[in-house]
């Protein structure tokens, strides 16, 4: 089993940045930067299984493969997936995250819409997402989350 360790580094109204790390199935080093709500899943380890989630927005029947956190007290469905914006709503910030953890590589700051001012904004999601993906094989990990 893998044991991809998130570090969370920084919270603020514009969401929780962390830095991932693991060593791959083929025995590479990798590294990824991460976005989290605010009010993120609490610190500890979890396990996380491979499934598929349906792709949104199109006309036919298609699925992607993202990892699933079990066991976070108090959640279901917390994914690590792809995303941009972690702000919180009550301030008037955008999110694109549905409790998951997102990976990207780098940070910027971007609007994320027609009225909406820049805020922090995970950049690379998608790409992140494949590599990660793709790094681990489908193999069970271990997610160890640490706070600052």
């Amino acid at each position: 089993m893998v044991i991809v360790t998130i570090q969370r580094t920084v919270q603020s109204d514009s969401g929780t940045q962390g830095i991932v790390s693991f060593v791959a199935v083929d025995g590479s080093k990798q590294r990824f930067d991460s976005l989290e709500l605010r009010k993120c899943i609490p610190a500890g380890v979890y396990a996380a299984y491979m499934h598929r989630v349906p792709v949104l927005g199109v006309d036919h029947p298609q699925h992607r493969r993202v990892y699933e956190l079990n066991g976070v007290p108090g959640r279901k469905h917390v994914e690590i997936d792809r995303g941009h914006f972690a702000g919180d709503v009550k301030l008037g910030l955008a999110h694109d995250l549905a409790g998951a953890i997102a990976l990207g590589f780098g940070f910027g700051s971007r609007s994320p819409g027609h009225g909406f001012e820049k805020q922090l904004c995970l950049q690379h999601s998608a790409r992140a997402i494949a590599k990660f993906v793709s790094a681990l094989q489908g193999a069970g990990i271990r997610v160890e989350i640490l706070d600052p």
